[in-house]
């Protein structure tokens, strides 16, 4: 009984230090792929997993906290097994990066399900472009994180637009540095001059449409945007100074 004992011991301990190598692989292959050497990491998963996904593929990239690290490995090699090898995963720090056929895209839900974590989901693309994918994933589980656990798909955030990340850089501060004269008008006067000018922007710099909305005649929309342009020092006749204008907005929302 001690014999047996002990040889057990010996074969779990070898089989963790099985799965710590197969771990250090994978990562290594995950770095090959993202400096962009394909070739040797599908090599190398052919013989040891299978073939690495087909085009189209995405990145999923969801935290791993330490808690769960084994556990969420345990978790991804069994979908790589039901799947032939058509699926492949590394570790890349605190984080697990997923790469899967776009029609696999489901994984990402799973992981986030099942270890509460966020993740985010590149778009689809050529496993040749790996590195612009994951790219996209981290920008996207950066916002995941936001509202954690949950799932962001880059698609969701590109379509809101580039002006979209300055809420989440340091041109916040400066942005509301930006638009304090018309805050602090409005609190001293009791108006409503910042949300005259943001429903002006978002109108184009039409005053009969923003009137419209705003319930007012367009020429208090006119003389309310002239006292907006002098307590900013700007001219908001031009497409920059607008721009500049309606980016702080977004970065203060």
């Amino acid at each position: 009984m001690t014999s047996v004992i002990a040889l057990a011991g010996l074969a779990l301990e070898q089989n963790r230090d099985l799965d710590r190598a197969r771990g250090h692989l994978r990562s290594g292959l995950l770095r090959s792929m993202l400096a962009g050497d394909v070739e040797l990491a599908s090599d190398v998963s052919a013989e040891m997993w299978g073939p690495l996904p087909a085009d189209p593929v995405r990145v999923v990239i969801a935290d791993l906290p330490a808690a769960t690290a084994d556990r969420m490995t345990e978790f991804l090699e069994l979908r790589v097994d039901d799947r032939d090898g058509r699926l492949f995963f590394g570790r890349a720090g605190d984080s697990v990066v997923v790469i899967c056929e776009d029609e696999d895209r489901g994984i990402a839900d799973e992981v986030a399900g099942e270890f509460e974590v966020p993740a985010g989901v590149s778009d689809a693309g050529p496993l040749a472009d790996l590195a612009r994918l994951h790219e996209q994933s981290l920008r996207s589980v950066e916002r995941a994180r936001e509202t954690a656990p949950a799932v962001v798909w880059f698609d969701d955030i590109s379509r809101q637009g580039v002006l979209a990340f300055l809420a989440r850089t340091d041109a916040r501060a400066v942005a509301r540095a930006t638009l304090e004269p018309l805050l602090e008008y409005d609190r001293a006067q009791g108006t409503s001059l910042l949300d005259t000018t943001r429903t002006w922007l978002e109108h184009g710099g039409q005053f009969d449409a923003t009137a419209q909305e705003l319930g007012v005649h367009r020429h208090t929309v006119r003389s309310r945007i002239a006292l907006a342009e002098k307590l900013l020092a700007r001219d908001l006749s031009g497409f920059h100074a607008r721009a500049d204008l309606w980016a702080a907005l977004l970065a203060t929302e």
